[in-house]
């Protein structure tokens, strides 16, 4: 493990007095990513089930509501992290510590507030841990619930017939993951969890380039679109949207792990490059959502 020497931004936000602690240069990272690297691991993270089920999504909300929805929400989005970024990168100077976690940050961020905030600061770094740990296990459940209604569909059988059989294979698809993640924590086999995560994207970008394949054989017209869809219709593309958006969790290892952190921050940063090519992607989606015919009777069966 070594020390960086991070080359000081332009911007004023990041430039530090001869006196003033520096987290970036106090870091010790034995891998650090590249500008292209982390771009590429926020773009793939995103690459998931809430991706490839947004088509229908979009489809059935209608063009103009996915339309204003999709930007408002990939331009607050970017923005909300931003500042979430550049919060904790003060609290860090101030605090003169290299790194914080979102946890220590709420921890940190209350303990220099009123006397109020700082009598219920342990109270609020728990519940973070806790919400952050209900978002993880939510996530999983779900995956395990659309790999049971699979493994179920082979063996011919129906969720409503066998909802016993059916929570027993979450249960022993869950378990796994559980365990998967505790040894991954223990050992720090982090790399071993990136194999993982690489097989993963793979499997949801052959899905999808399979998705556009067949939709090759259907008949585009504009005729198809519809543009204002239905109350629930736009609140499930809301529900899928908010989904998909997996790279939460990444923002702040990525930004910790960067060679020169600074780059992460400001219009043409890391952040914002990384969302303008995931807004394209949903754009495309978004088109392509619109214009393909779906047969109403399968909906059902293609729901995210």
């Amino acid at each position: 493990m070594k020390n960086r020497t991070m080359e000081r931004s332009n911007s004023a936000d990041y430039n530090n007095d001869d006196n003033e602690y520096n987290p970036f240069e106090n870091r010790e990272v034995s891998k650090p990513l590249k500008y292209r690297d982390g771009i590429f691991h926020l773009v793939a993270a995103f690459i998931s089930r809430g991706l490839i089920t947004l088509p229908l999504a979009i489809h059935k909300a209608g063009l103009l509501c996915s339309f204003v929805f999709v930007s408002f929400l990939w331009i607050c989005y970017p923005y909300i992290i931003h500042c979430l970024m550049v919060t904790k990168h003060r609290v860090e100077k101030d605090s003169k510590v290299p790194y914080l976690s979102y946890p220590k940050l709420v921890y940190i961020a209350f303990q220099t507030g009123p006397m109020f905030f700082k009598s219920i600061a342990k109270y609020v770094r728990l519940v973070t841990i806790v919400f952050y740990l209900f978002y993880h296990v939510v996530k999983c459940l779900t995956v395990t619930t659309d790999i049971c209604l699979i493994v179920a569909k082979i063996y011919g059988l129906e969720y409503k017939d066998d909802k016993a059989l059916m929570s027993l294979y979450k249960f022993l698809l869950l378990v796994p993951i559980i365990l998967m993640t505790y040894f991954i924590k223990t050992l720090r086999g982090v790399n071993f969890a990136a194999y993982i995560a690489v097989i993963c994207h793979t499997i949801c970008l052959f899905t999808l380039f399979v998705i556009i394949y067949f939709i090759g054989y259907e008949t585009l017209s504009l005729k198809n679109i519809i543009w204002i869809g239905s109350f629930a219709d736009v609140l499930e593309l809301v529900v899928l949207s908010t989904y998909s958006l997996e790279p939460l969790g990444l923002f702040i290892a990525v930004e910790r792990n960067l060679d020169q952190p600074e780059l992460f921050y400001g219009f043409t940063g890391l952040l914002s490059t990384a969302n303008f090519g995931i807004l394209v992607i949903l754009i495309f989606l978004s088109i392509l959502g619109s214009i393909v015919p779906h047969d109403a009777k399968n909906d059902d069966e293609l729901k995210g």
